[in-house]
């Protein structure tokens, strides 16, 4: 038994497939990992800046909001699409309909419009995508817990 576990482990195909598995892990793993909590981070900074907007109505809280936003999706993106590789070999499949998972993705698309409303309705849709963050930032809590 001792002679062919030290046979697997010399093998060079054996030990290629161990460390491309292992880096991908690990790389996925690093990504992931610090995507998703810039990803959260930047959606409370959107949410923030978004009600201090409605609040005091300066321009600089939402230019604040909307940079933030553009930055989360980014990484909530990032997100999408390593978890997903990271989930393949450990899950058996690409995507699960899991809670957390469902609810990241609704939250991609709930930033995704508030960033096409930005986009479309220009400085007078200031107010209904500060509107759109809030609600947006209220899905956070769901994916986590």
């Amino acid at each position: 038994m001792l002679e062919a576990e030290a046979a697997v482990a010399v093998s060079p195909v054996g030990c290629v497939g161990a460390a491309v598995s292992v880096a991908k892990t690990t790389l996925t793993v690093a990504l992931l990992t610090p995507s998703a909590v810039k990803a959260t981070t930047r959606t409370a900074v959107t949410a923030i800046a978004s009600v201090l907007y409605l609040v005091r109505r300066e321009a600089r809280f939402d230019r604040l909001a909307a940079s933030s936003a553009e930055i989360g999706e980014v990484f909530l993106t990032l997100v999408l699409l390593t978890g997903p590789i990271w989930g393949k070999p450990v899950w058996g499949t690409w995507w699960t309909w899991d809670a957390r998972l469902t609810t990241a993705l609704i939250l991609w698309f709930i930033f995704a419009g508030y960033l096409m409303l930005r986009a479309w309705a220009g400085p007078q849709g200031a107010r209904a995508s500060a509107v759109v963050a809030i609600i947006g930032f209220l899905d956070v809590p769901l994916i986590h817990w």
